[in-house]
């Protein structure tokens, strides 16, 4: 078989189509084909169109890959289901991942460290409930535990939880109008606790907040 033509497609010029002995084979990345070093007159077989296949699917992978990697950074897990999404081979994927590792595309643990300081910058949250957030993004419990580590202090967590608590117990006041200070404690532990801060925390900073102490039992 000899390849007989390769045709820039018109809308889309980026991609070739091949053609052999006169007809049309399959369309093409560029790139496949200059990796390929193929040229009008070339002998090709039936191995090597397969192999052209496999290798458009990785390139057309890769390049989604990418994409998703310019919107902002990406674990490895996202990558991984937004491929499967789009019916890319396991094999392909997994071939993906090695070359965005290998070129510093993707890193988890400098995902993980932009993730926590984004969360941060949003929202006032305790280390449980980053630990949450980034292992629902696959990330591993070494490096989860070695980045909260470094990037929040018990010191710090404890200082987030105070302003996040006098925050919400200020805006709590400011809306009722009748103040029921029992129900604001109540709700203040509540929010604090789906912000990831844990109960004995809560307590220790919410309990001076308010002037009396009937009702600051355990909950």
């Amino acid at each position: 078989m000899v390849i007989s033509k390769i045709e820039p497609q018109k809308r889309h010029p980026e991609r070739v189509n091949l053609y052999v002995d006169g007809v049309f084979v399959d369309g093409f990345d560029r790139e496949v084909i200059l990796r390929f070093g193929l040229r009008k007159g070339d002998q090709i077989s039936e191995d090597i169109l397969n192999k052209l296949r496999t290798s458009e699917e990785f390139v057309i992978a890769r390049k989604k890959a990418i994409r998703l990697i310019k919107s902002r950074l990406r674990s490895e897990k996202e990558i991984v289901e937004k491929l499967r999404l789009k019916n890319f081979s396991p094999q392909i994927t997994e071939k993906v991942l090695e070359n965005l590792r290998s070129t510093g595309l993707i890193n988890d643990e400098k995902f993980a460290r932009a993730y926590i300081h984004d969360i941060l910058l949003k929202k006032s949250s305790g280390r449980k409930y980053l630990a949450q957030k980034l292992s629902s993004k696959g990330i591993k419990k070494d490096i989860i535990s070695s980045v909260l580590k470094e990037l929040l202090s018990e010191d710090e967590e404890k200082s987030i939880l105070l302003k996040s608590a006098k925050s919400y117990v200020s805006r709590q006041r400011k809306s009722t109008k009748k103040i029921d200070e029992q129900k604001i404690f109540r709700r203040t532990v509540q929010y604090l606790l789906r912000r990831g801060f844990l109960l004995n925390q809560i307590m220790s900073v919410v309990k001076p907040l308010f002037k009396n102490n009937y009702y600051m039992g355990e909950e």
